[in-house]
């Protein structure tokens, strides 16, 4: 299967350079269906270029906050736990979280 997800500029690049290998997201109906092996696009929300990558590992979380305490903030694309969590707040309310959070590992294809 494969699923899309778009990027803002600065995700995709580290994306596509190899410096971020975790997505974290939160865990709707469409991220319930990714599994292990999964190709996942990438879309840059600029300029619609494309990434592709294979899923390698799937975590599910009861917030951001315990994501940031399992998963290393570099590993998400951030220089810290904070950073990360004040980013989401762009994005995401608390509300989002109710059903749980998600963290996609992969790697580039």
């Amino acid at each position: 299967m494969k699923i899309q997800m778009h990027l803002h500029n600065e995700p995709f690049e580290k994306v596509k350079k190899g410096l971020k290998v975790v997505e974290g997201r939160v865990l709707d109906k469409k991220r319930k269906e990714i599994l292990k092996g999964n190709e996942l696009v990438f879309i840059n929300r600029k300029d619609e270029e494309k990434v592709f990558v294979i899923v390698t590992k799937i975590e599910k979380f009861k917030s951001f906050t315990q994501m940031c305490d399992k998963i290393k903030s570099e590993d998400l694309g951030y220089k810290s736990k904070e950073e990360f969590l004040t980013e989401l707040k762009r994005f995401y309310s608390k509300e989002d979280e109710k059903e749980g959070v998600i963290a996609i590992s992969f790697k580039l294809k």
